[in-house]
């Protein structure tokens, strides 16, 4: 399991209202931003595999820096019981040992994908990206935690919109 010490980071956000042409931009910026977690050391708390949300490629490109010495459980997986068999990342079938699962003992997933960001073991800071109106809420779920937050403002959705918030409250 990962260590104790290590600081985790939800990514959340997607890429379901994005222009095709953009939307492969943004999963670039995806497997380069989970490049430099991985670099950096951070885990990972993921919610959901389906290629249009920013998580698969977060994954890849944190998986594709396993020999910067991954610790096992680096990346957590949070998802609900009704969503059982729909959450796996490719990378698990190679690299099974950097994942662990947690199933949310309900059928909807909204609650407790709210929940798990502020439970104690949790995330120490967010990574939004794009996204729609779940993204918004956990943008303000992380403000009120004072979490550290990298919003990602360059596409279009709720990250760029928690962004400006960021921006206007520390000018």
């Amino acid at each position: 399991m990962a260590d104790e010490r290590m600081s985790f980071v939800a990514i959340i956000g997607g890429f379901y209202s994005l222009d095709p042409a953009v939307e492969d931009e943004a999963k670039s910026v995806a497997q380069d931003l989970g490049a430099a977690l991985a670099a950096a050391g951070f885990g990972l708390v993921v919610y959901f595999s389906d290629d249009k949300s920013l998580e698969p490629h977060v994954v890849s490109g944190y998986v594709a820096h396993r020999s910067e010495g991954l610790p096992p459980g680096a990346i957590r997986v949070r998802y609900s019981e009704g969503q059982r068999g729909q959450v796996e990342f490719i990378e698990e079938t190679t690299n099974k040992d950097l994942f662990h699962h947690r199933i949310f003992p309900r059928e909807d997933w909204e609650a407790p994908f709210y929940r798990s960001l502020v439970e104690a073991e949790g995330v120490d800071a967010v990574l939004l990206m794009a996204g729609g109106r779940s993204t918004l809420i956990a943008g303000q779920v992380a403000v009120a935690r004072k979490l550290p937050i990298l919003a990602i403002d360059h596409f279009e959705g709720s990250a760029r919109e928690i962004w400006k918030e960021l921006a206007e409250a520390s000018s």
